[in-house]
Formats: C-alpha cells, sequence, structure tokens
C-alpha cells in the first residue's frame, strides 16, 4: 500500500467548473483517494467558474491524485474512461483552466513542499503545467507551512510521547529559573534520555 502525503490547498477553475464536479462525482465515488474532498459542497457559479479550498490524501504525493484524475492515468474502468473523455470534451470545448495551489508533505519520508499545477488549452489541445518545491521537514518549516507552532509539528511528527518529554522539559527549566529553548533545537540536540 502507498504511503498517504498531506495534500490542501486552493483551486481556481474558469468556465468548466460543473463539468469538473460532474466528472469527480463519477470517478471518486467510491474512491480511496480523492482529487477534492467535499466536491458535493463545490459550486460553480452559472459561467462555470469557481474558487475553493480543499484537503486530499495523495497516493504516494498529491501530485499523483492530479495526474491520475486530470491527466486520466487513473481511468482504467469503463465508466470512469467515459466520464474522463466527456469531460476533456468539455474542457477543450470551453477553453476551460484549472490551477491548483498547494502544499503536500509525507514526514515519514522526511519531504514537504509547495506546489502549482495548471491545466489549460492552447491552440485546441490541452497543456498541463507543473511545478513542486521539495524540501526536507524541519519543525519550524512544517509548523510554518501548517500554520502552526513548532510544539504542534513537534506532536504531530513524533508523537505524544516526545511532545510530553518536551513539556515535561519546558517545566524543568520553568522550575529551575532556565529558559527552555525551542522545540527544534531541543529535538535536534538531546536525545529524550538527556531531557
Amino acid at each position: 500500500m502507498a504511503n498517504i502525503s498531506d495534500g490542501y490547498g486552493n483551486v481556481l477553475v474558469e468556465r468548466v467548473g460543473h463539468d469538473l464536479k460532474e466528472f469527480l462525482q463519477v470517478v471518486q465515488k467510491d474512491a480511496y483517494y480523492e482529487l477534492f474532498d467535499d466536491i458535493d459542497n463545490m459550486n460553480p457559479d452559472s459561467n462555470g467558474d469557481v474558487e475553493f479550498t480543499f484537503g486530499a490524501g495523495g497516493r504516494w504525493n498529491y501530485e499523483a491524485n492530479i495526474r491520475g484524475y486530470l491527466e486520466g492515468e487513473w481511468m482504467n474502468g469503463e465508466a470512469e474512461q467515459k466520464a474522463y473523455n466527456k469531460f476533456i470534451r468539455a474542457f477543450k470545448k470551453k477553453d476551460g483552466l484549472i490551477s491548483i495551489e498547494y502544499t503536500d508533505s509525507d514526514t515519514s519520508m522526511d519531504w514537504m513542499g509547495e506546489g502549482e499545477y495548471n491545466m489549460s488549452v492552447c491552440d485546441g489541445e490541452i497543456v498541463f503545467g507543473h511545478d513542486f518545491q521539495e524540501e526536507h521537514v524541519t519543525l519550524e518549516r512544517y509548523a510554518e507551512q501548517n500554520g502552526e507552532s513548532t510544539r504542534w509539528a513537534l506532536e504531530y511528527i513524533y508523537g505524544d510521547e516526545i511532545a510530553g518529554q518536551y513539556d515535561d522539559y519546558v517545566a524543568q527549566c520553568e522550575k529551575e529559573g532556565k529558559e527552555p529553548v525551542e522545540p527544534e533545537n531541543w529535538y535536534g540536540v538531546l536525545s529524550p534520555q538527556e531531557v
């Protein structure tokens, strides 16, 4: 089984929001990996434009989900292929645009990053563009990427036991009148046995 990454971000769809929603309702019906969560609440306007945020567990990485759905790599069954072909025809006819800005990470594999994916039409053909800037996971960067504290990142990545040891360390420092170091410095320098 594949590792599951933590993908989330923002999506802009122009002219093909209704078509995209219809397509995803067919192909994501019983899917384990989704392109976007909560598509029932995706409400395009009368022009087919919609902008929304999403979350999704990536199959190894979120890029695999994008390629699987938008580039058709996962359309193996007859119903999926039919829905994909219908979506692609509408996308070309309406000169559609899908732009996805996202963050993705798999802390167990020590990577995180930010990506941008664009699907558009040029001279009647669909053009796919993708860029992902990957980096190693650090508590500080992971906390920043998720809008959280480094204490939160310590617990999220290393678990309750390590976070509890850090809390004990902070309490001991306060008791002794010392200034505790931040979680990224504590975990990177001290082993839990030294706390």
